[in-house]
């Protein structure tokens, strides 16, 4: 689910909770790019936290560096202070995944780890980067 979805149905925390007690595991998508209401963030049930990708290219801008890395280390602390994984969006260096790591980040996503890939081609790559047979289910 993405943030700007969530934030639109006043509803929402009930039906994810009635997904949740199903066991189905929730995500939400691109934080920090709509109105990131820190109370319902923390009323949410979603146990993965994706943060958008404007929030580590402001990070990697200069000017501002120093600022939207507060910000991204701030939105990490208080994932993972709600019990929460964080995925980060957009680590396109070395550099960026080497910063996140050190800000204590679960997982970072972007073209520094692999470009997008079909369903395919992502069980292919797994298959090879953890000695597993991968097949897609028919």
């Amino acid at each position: 689910m993405t943030e700007s979805a969530a934030a639109a149905d006043a509803k929402f925390a009930t039906h994810l909770n009635r997904l949740r007690a199903l066991g189905a595991g929730l995500a939400i998508d691109d934080f920090g790019s709509g109105v990131s209401n820190l109370s319902q963030f923390r009323a949410w049930p979603f146990d993965t936290v994706k943060i958008d990708q404007s929030l580590m290219a402001r990070h990697a801008e200069h000017e501002t560096a120093a600022d939207a890395g507060q910000v991204l280390r701030s939105i990490i602390t208080l994932a993972h202070d709600l019990k929460r994984k964080v995925v980060v969006e957009g680590v396109e260096s070395g550099e960026d995944a080497a910063w996140l790591a050190q800000q204590g980040c679960d997982f970072g996503q972007g073209f520094y780890f692999s470009p997008p890939l079909s369903a395919a081609e992502a069980l292919s790559f797994i298959a090879r980067h953890h000695d597993v047979t991968a097949t897609i289910p028919s």
